[in-house]
């Protein structure tokens, strides 16, 4: 299998990167971390489109933001669960991540607002998660888990997983 160009990586060989290659992207002026995952990636076409899709970050945040909001109120949703882990179920540092002593406070906007883009993943040639933004709750990741948005190589919202 031949090796890959990535424009923000150099090369790499889908032979080998299994678990992935990393690089920082700006958004709205903060680093994010960029993972590749290639192992197997079916030439430098779909690595291409995919690293394409990276110059819409902002656009493809937007888009994930809204999906997550049109679901934040689905009750038993994947999103709502999260939220209700993050305000029920994490115990006093609920308190610090939504900046509030009375938990009953945290409306869906305020649950939006504290949702930071974490990393990105790009996976060349998957139909269903050709890049996938993970979202924690507060800056730094003070818990292990995300909500991870995927998109198709068309820039559609494939799916929003709860990971950890």
């Amino acid at each position: 299998m031949p090796n890959l160009t990535s424009r923000l990586l150099g090369p790499l060989d889908p032979s080998e990167t299994f678990w992935g290659e990393q690089a920082d992207v700006q958004l709205a002026g903060e680093a994010v971390r960029v993972w590749y995952f290639v192992h197997g990636a079916d030439g430098q076409a779909v690595l291409d489109d995919a690293e394409r899709m990276l110059d819409h970050l902002d656009a493809l945040d937007a888009a994930a933001r809204r999906a997550i909001g049109a679901q934040l109120a689905e009750e038993g949703s994947t999103v709502a669960e999260f939220k209700e882990f993050h305000v029920e179920d994490i115990g006093d540092m609920a308190h610090t991540l939504f900046n509030t002593t009375n938990l009953d406070e945290v409306t869906g906007e305020v649950f939006m607002a504290s949702l930071v883009l974490n990393a990105v993943a790009v996976t060349p040639g998957s139909a269903s998660r050709a890049i996938s933004l993970d979202y924690a709750v507060g800056a730094g990741k003070p818990t292990d888990q995300v909500l991870m948005v995927s998109f198709s190589p068309t820039g559609e919202v494939t799916d929003i997983a709860h990971e950890s």
